[in-house]
């Protein structure tokens, strides 16, 4: 489960009955989500996308 709050991204998962906060999405774990949430802009959502792209291009990740 990720929740979002005050500008922060927490990510939890289920373990013995009980949500546990970890560093990492187990599902997704090479995925960075300091960079991405520095691009979380609900304003204006196509822009946000487009620099997060750029930002994974930069990083050599992704197409290109």
């Amino acid at each position: 489960m990720w929740l979002w709050h005050e500008g922060l991204l927490d990510v939890y998962v289920l373990q013995a009955g009980a949500y546990e906060r970890v560093e990492r999405s187990e599902l997704l774990p090479a995925l960075d989500l300091d960079l991405l949430v520095r691009f979380v802009d609900h304003r204006d959502q196509t822009a946000s996308v487009r620099a997060y792209r750029k930002a994974l291009r930069e990083r050599g990740v992704g197409p290109a």
